[in-house]
């Protein structure tokens, strides 16, 4: 899952448009503009770059925004049947 707010956030802070960040990275504004909606999934060949463009790490880029802030996981996670109320 891909950070939206946080590649937005960067670009903005950074003064970039969307088409000015869509020319650095070689691709469309429109299809920049799908990725940062989550419309779309970029390969990891153009995280990368994103990421580089952007000032931050890949890891940064694809970190999920609700995660908990220790980057651990949930050592006993509720199966799924219960999470849904099933």
């Amino acid at each position: 899952m891909l950070n939206v707010a946080l590649a937005r956030a960067r670009r903005e802070a950074l003064g970039l448009t969307q088409e000015m960040l869509a020319a650095k990275l070689g691709v469309g504004q429109s299809a920049l503009s799908r990725l940062e909606s989550g419309e779309r999934e970029p390969r990891i060949r153009f995280i990368r770059e994103w990421a580089e463009a952007l000032g931050i790490t890949p890891a940064e880029l694809v970190a999920d925004p609700e995660a908990a802030p220790s980057g651990g996981h949930d050592p006993d996670p509720e199966p799924a049947g219960k999470a849904a109320g099933r």
